[in-house]
């Protein structure tokens, strides 16, 4: 972009306050080092000056996950047709900028074999270097014509308004 200062007499300076924005259009790691150059120019002259500014970002990714079928279901630890199961997790943030109003949600395919009872968890913030925990507030069903050791692919993502929804494949 442009910002145009007009007629600058010598020896004087201006402070462009809010001159230019950077938008960054795809997805960048933590840390990463983005490069640019600033262009002066006055009639046929010009003075480039180079910068470089560390981008800080969440660096999301699912530590663990696991089913439990202990607290509305029949405890053996199987999943069985017409069971409930809670899920347990953690999603880590070792970035250095917080996740604004993070979603928690789980999805399954049209023909899964189970579905969501309670499919979202919400919470203000996930801080830079912080966690949030999944502790049974996600309960699943498993249909009831769900056959024996049959395999689930479930879709747990995580999003935020700041972010671009990070989604993880879970086959259960």
């Amino acid at each position: 972009g442009n910002f145009s200062i007009g007629e600058l007499p010598p020896r004087t300076s201006i402070i462009g306050d809010d001159a230019f924005v950077v938008t960054v259009n795809s997805p960048v790691d933590d840390g990463q080092s983005l490069d640019f150059v600033i262009s002066v120019r006055e009639d046929e002259r010009r003075w480039d000056s180079g910068y470089s500014l560390v981008v800080e970002a969440p660096d999301l990714f699912l530590e663990y996950w696991a089913l439990s079928d202990t607290l509305h279901g029949d405890g053996d630890g199987c999943i069985e047709p017409w069971e409930h199961l809670c899920l347990h997790g953690l999603w880590r943030n070792n970035g250095s900028d917080d996740v604004v109003s993070p979603v928690i949600s789980i999805s399954f395919p049209p023909d899964s074999w189970m579905r969501a009872v309670k499919n979202t968890i919400t919470a203000p913030l996930l801080p830079a270097k912080g966690a949030i925990v999944i502790d049974g507030e996600i309960e699943l069903f498993v249909r009831e014509y769900a056959p024996p050791f049959a395999e689930v692919t479930a879709y747990l993502s995580l999003s935020g308004l700041n972010i671009t929804a990070r989604v993880e494949t879970l086959s259960v």
